[in-house]
């Protein structure tokens, strides 16, 4: 208090003409000038700096909602906050002058004509006033170092009119067009204040997508969730982008603008002359954590991007470079509308791009066994899912038919798993101890009659089964010889084993067809030794042979 008293009496003295300001008064005069308030000498820190008590919302004769007053303060620490002044509707009397802690309040804020909170003065840090001088260099220093208090960095230029930013080339500035957009040439600015650090000075992010599919791209909304607003209310940080394929996190940039009193070097100043200015820094909030977030906000983004293209090129019939090997005539027999089916797989898959190929088969398996169902005498009833119209549900015999033919051409029909490794149990025909396993949709699919390739199948299957026992060799022999050859896909289907299986096997283990054409034969034993594995190895030794 002591400070304010004598800071009030040198400001008298000074206006009288009685008083020369030395450097501590210049230093004190440029503290308060610019909106801090002065608290009491700490040894060995120096004069405590306080903020002072800021308004923070504002009412006067407008509406505004309870939800746009929450959003407003969800900023600040609430118990910060006091009611300044109210009036309410039925009242044209003000209450002014009050510190009614927010918490406290019990009237409506949004139901009120007009109101004023702040926020509570706060100590910011210490200034050792010792450590400046009276000249311009030295005052302008003090206004940096009285905002790094407020965790607020500035960039070295100072400038003497607002105008003199907007022509600064070290910066990036944004302007508004009629929809709300902010661009600079072919830079789109996403977040953040319209002034932002160029490029070069930016984190940079690379945009560019494994997968692209035009429709998704279409249909694109970035940060739809508004989840930057929600980690950086302040706009604290920048993100703009070139095309959605350069993308850039910067710092926002802001003016401020500090008054300062100082006095020229050499100069010979009488009684209390003093030059004074306003000066406009350019100042951004530093904060790495943060960037390091929206940064990996954006790798988000875009795997988000990645998985939905994927997912929508795999479900593009046309596309010749697909990467799995469904089945659009199941898909037909499921779905009216392939959309249905890829909005089912977003629900249901796992979001992870690193194993995209895998989970699109498993959410697609999903999905398509959905609308399976075996009843007890192994009719097949098919739900056609239909946005538009009623779903319908179709029954089919071809299990049915597989079972009344089993005495006469002597197996069975059961169920078992694919192989040892993959807990999936699929139909299959069994002989002996070989099984021969089949997917029903792609059977039905392939027949919806179930006359004609039903028999084919079943002819295929048997030959199948006939073809693994007359190709068994011994395990030493085997061993020895499945290390020098290589295992395909195709070597696999004609050794019998069937596609589903085949297929199966490969999205279990991870198996990147586009990388590798084939497993050597000792390796594809190690990693699961099975009739399936070995009768894939036993026909690629016979082929090489």
């Amino acid at each position: 208090m002591s400070v304010l008293v004598n800071l009030r009496a040198i400001a008298l003295l000074v206006k009288k003409g009685l008083f020369i300001m030395n450097t501590k008064q210049i230093t004190l005069k440029n503290i308060t000038d610019n909106g801090y308030i002065i608290g009491k000498s700490v040894k060995g820190k120096g004069l405590e700096i306080f903020s002072d008590e800021k308004t923070v919302f504002y009412k006067y004769l407008g509406t505004c909602s309870n939800k746009e007053i929450e959003d407003k303060l969800s900023k600040y620490d609430k118990s910060k906050l006091f009611i300044e002044s109210y009036r309410v509707s039925s009242d044209t009397s003000w209450v002014c002058n009050q510190r009614i802690p927010l918490d406290d309040f019990v009237l409506d804020l949004a139901s009120l004509e007009c109101f004023s909170i702040k926020k509570e003065s706060s100590l910011l840090g210490y200034i050792p006033i010792s450590k400046y001088k009276s000249d311009k260099d030295s005052q302008v220093e003090l206004c940096r170092d009285l905002l790094r208090l407020e965790q607020i960095e500035t960039r070295d230029e100072v400038f003497d009119s607002y105008y003199d930013i907007e022509y600064d080339d070290s910066i990036k500035t944004f302007k508004s067009d009629s929809s709300g957009y902010y661009w600079d040439g072919d830079y789109i600015l996403k977040h953040g204040n319209n002034i932002c650090e160029l490029e070069s000075d930016c984190a940079y992010f690379d945009g560019r997508m494994d997968n692209y599919n035009e429709l998704v791209m279409d249909d694109y909304e970035f940060d739809e969730g508004g989840y930057l607003k929600y980690i950086d209310p302040e706009e604290t940080i920048c993100v703009y982008n070139r095309k959605y394929k350069d993308w850039y996190i910067g710092y926002s940039l802001n003016q401020k603008y500090m008054n300062i009193s100082y006095k020229k070097i050499g100069y010979d100043y009488d009684k209390d002359d003093c030059e004074e200015e306003e000066l406009f820094f350019i100042t951004y909030k530093e904060n790495k954590e943060l960037l390091d977030k929206v940064k990996d906000f954006l790798k988000t983004e875009k795997e988000d991007l990645e998985m939905r293209s994927f997912i929508s090129n795999e479900l593009e019939e046309e596309n010749g470079y697909r990467e799995t090997d469904i089945d659009f005539k199941i898909i037909d027999l499921c779905y009216d509308d392939v959309s249905s089916l890829k909005n089912e797989i977003y629900e249901s898959i796992e979001w992870n791009y690193s194993t995209i190929r895998i989970e699109f088969l498993k959410a697609y398996k999903k999905a398509i066994d959905s609308k399976f169902k075996i009843r007890e005498d192994l009719k097949i009833e098919v739900e056609k899912y239909s946005q538009i119209e009623e779903s319908t549900h179709n029954i089919y015999n071809h299990l049915a038919l597989l079972k009344r033919l089993e005495k006469r051409y002597n197996y069975q029909l059961t169920q078992s798993f694919v192989s040892n490794s993959i807990q999936t149990v699929a139909w299959s025909i069994k002989q002996l101890e070989d099984e021969y396993h089949f997917n029903v949709a792609e059977v039905i699919a392939n027949d919806i009659t179930g006359e004609q390739y039903l028999k084919e199948f079943l002819v295929e299957a048997l030959e199948a089964l006939e073809k693994r026992r007359l190709e068994k060799i011994t395990q030493k022999e085997l061993y020895e010889k499945a290390s020098r050859v290589f295992v395909s896909v195709e070597d696999s289907l004609e050794s019998g084993n069937c596609k589903f299986g085949t297929m199966q096997f490969i999205s279990k283990h991870g198996i990147d067809l586009n990388k590798i054409g084939g497993i050597r034969g000792d390796y594809l034993l190690n990693i699961e030794k099975s009739n399936f594995t070995t009768r894939a190895v036993q026909y690629a030794i016979q082929k090489v042979a």
